[in-house]
């Protein structure tokens, strides 16, 4: 057996050759295994929400820029079970500066008059399908029918969870108040919705697609990217920017914090998503890249997805 000295990251370490020519490894090296560099893997990414101080009260900034205020209703979650299961039984639409359409919240009630239901106050947690998941048409029951991936996050969670009831109790009731303070006629609110179903149901899921990153971009060379988000390996792509996020997420996220017709500026734009989102959102944007493969990407996936028919206000209309 032949015994060797090497030096690794400057120190001196024996390495011993086997009979068979193979060298063993270290007992030091053993002791690591089962360890890596670097961090864990990225099972959550953070979205950071920064407003600048307003000069006074968030109400005045609203009126005074046009900007800072939540744009709740078209952000609200879906609701998925019954209608006469679901909604808060004592909810009076005040609205900002009470001006709201004075319709009571309860799902049943508003389809008896012609309008659609209230969905659930948007969350600060969002869920993500995985890339692989394959929406399937429709579940009366449970809404949108899903063969998820393995390593869906929204899977994992129902599986964890399981089907849950929501309170049937008094409920918390608070004060009524709109964006000024002013009480509505009601006095208050029961926060209760008579539903069940699973956790997944409380947060805005974007759907995620691996065919929406390389629409528009046909007849392109596919380059090397080496990183897929899920596994590291060395792939080919057409849309080879490392961190494509999905169109309905970013969607999401901009109709949270404007309005129509309001513009977006992304100055980080990358293949072009934000620019995409907004589009679809109804909403104007400026967008701003240094790489030039990046920039040409952005412009196919862009003119692709401006020259697709949107729809624009119909279920607000219809409430």
């Amino acid at each position: 057996m032949r015994k060797y000295k090497v030096k690794l990251a400057g120190k001196e370490i024996e390495i011993r050759q086997l009979p068979n020519g193979k060298f063993a490894i270290p007992d030091f090296i053993k002791e690591l295994r089962g360890t890596k560099c670097g961090g864990i893997k990225p099972a959550y990414e953070p979205i950071l929400w920064a407003i600048k101080s307003p000069a006074g009260s968030f109400a005045s900034n609203v009126l005074k820029w046009d900007v800072g205020a939540v744009n709740v209703d078209e952000c609200r979650i879906d609701l998925v079970q019954n209608d006469n299961d679901l909604a808060r039984k004592n909810k009076i639409d005040r609205g900002m500066f009470a001006v709201g359409d004075g319709n009571n919240n309860n799902a049943q009630q508003r389809k008896e008059k012609g309008l659609l239901p209230q969905g659930r106050f948007p969350a600060n947690v969002i869920l993500s399908h995985h890339p692989e998941c394959v929406q399937g048409g429709m579940k009366r029951a449970s809404g949108e029918n899903w063969d998820c991936h393995s390593e869906c996050p929204i899977r994992m969670l129902g599986e964890q969870a399981g089907n849950r009831k929501s309170s049937h109790g008094g409920g918390h009731r608070i004060n009524g108040r709109s964006l000024y303070g002013i009480p509505g006629n009601d006095g208050g609110c029961s926060l209760q919705y008579y539903d069940s179903g699973g956790a997944s149901r409380f947060f805005y899921c974007a759907k995620a697609s691996r065919s929406e990153r390389n629409a528009g971009l046909d007849g392109m060379k596919e380059r090397l990217k080496d990183y897929d988000g899920s596994e590291r390996h060395i792939i080919k792509a057409r849309n080879n920017h490392p961190t494509v996020k999905p169109i309905a997420l970013f969607e999401w996220l901009i109709k949270l914090v404007t309005r129509q017709g309001q513009i977006i500026l992304d100055p980080f734009l990358g293949s072009g998503t934000t620019m995409i989102a907004a589009h679809k959102a109804g909403r104007k944007c400026i967008g701003i890249e240094k790489e030039a493969e990046y920039i040409e990407i952005a412009k196919r996936r862009i003119a692709y997805w401006q020259a697709q028919p949107v729809q624009l206000g119909m279920e607000k209309e219809a409430r």
